[in-house]
């Protein structure tokens, strides 16, 4: 299938287009430049691709539009437009912060414990829409906001939505991991809240997430969880990268207790077959690259 990814070469986005290439689509990335794109993929590089993207080339003609880095109503919705009448199925990343245990967890709202599965409920406090700019791994951004995409995206009779809620993303150069390993190859605590679960999900498995979407036209209309099958505590997860990094533990606790953030993948499991890698296999790759 021809695949238009809008941001396909950084951290995730890239991780998508290879994921997409290895299994025999046509893909093309549309970014600003900052990254080069991965060998065997399309590229369209333009300074309109910025984020947040909010004009397209009009001679793209994609089946699927995959969306890596969708951040608010407005370039949603201009994804959206411009390929309304283009293509056949739209695809969106968006984020396990759009429930309300993360409001919980930022201390804004109140969230009943346990795992968070599609239906469970949302944010009522958004953040800071229209006013900002706020701080995210993009930069400082105006309207940040993953539940305004989501509603951009799903609902369209005219171009069918899918959105993927993803956990903690971490790989090679991630912005979490990373840091614990250098820190204990320095023999420097890593400072954890033990007992506390987040749920991750390696770089490459959303590549593959994504791919199971794009191959199966029942997934429209669908949100999805993206995350491992189980997720540890913190502690747990700093003792099996310092297992597979050959290196002893050193942790400094933070003080108080935290709601925990674990999202339920059994949907995209059950309906699409999706399968993670084993935690310790993805660690062992974080380890050898890094």
């Amino acid at each position: 299938m021809r695949i238009l990814v809008v941001g396909g070469t950084g951290f995730v986005g890239g991780a998508i287009a290879r994921a997409l290439r290895d299994r025999g689509h046509e893909v093309t990335v549309y970014h600003r430049g900052s990254t080069a794109a991965a060998p065997g993929v399309r590229d369209r590089c333009s300074p309109d691709a910025g984020i947040p993207v909010l004009r397209f080339p009009a001679d793209l003609r994609p089946e699927i539009v995959v969306h890596a880095v969708p951040v608010g109503e407005a370039d949603a919705r201009a994804a959206m437009d411009a390929f309304r009448s283009i293509a056949r199925r739209m695809i969106a990343i968006s984020s396990g912060d759009v429930y309300r245990a993360y409001g919980a967890l930022l201390g804004n709202e109140e969230s009943a414990p346990g795992a968070l599965v599609e239906t469970s409920p949302l944010r009522q406090r958004e953040y800071p829409y229209g006013r900002g700019p706020i701080d995210t791994r993009w930069g400082p951004l105006r309207d940040y906001e993953k539940l305004h995409v989501e509603r951009a995206v799903l609902g369209d009779p005219l171009l069918p939505g899918t959105v993927l809620r993803l956990g903690k993303v971490y790989g090679p150069g991630d912005d979490a991991l990373t840091p614990w390993l250098a820190a204990l190859r320095q023999a420097r605590a890593v400072r954890i809240r033990p007992q506390w679960r987040w749920t991750h999900v390696y770089v490459e498995d959303v590549g593959q997430a994504v791919a199971v979407v794009v191959e199966n036209d029942a997934a429209a209309g669908r949100v999805y969880n993206v995350g491992e099958r189980v997720s540890p505590t913190q502690l747990g997860r700093l003792e099996l990268l310092a297992r597979v990094a050959r290196l002893p533990v050193a942790f400094d606790p933070e003080p108080g207790t935290a709601p925990d953030l674990v999202l339920d993948s059994t949907r995209i499991r059950e309906e699409l077959r999706f399968t993670d890698t084993p935690a310790e296999d993805a660690l062992a790759k974080m380890v050898d690259r890094g």
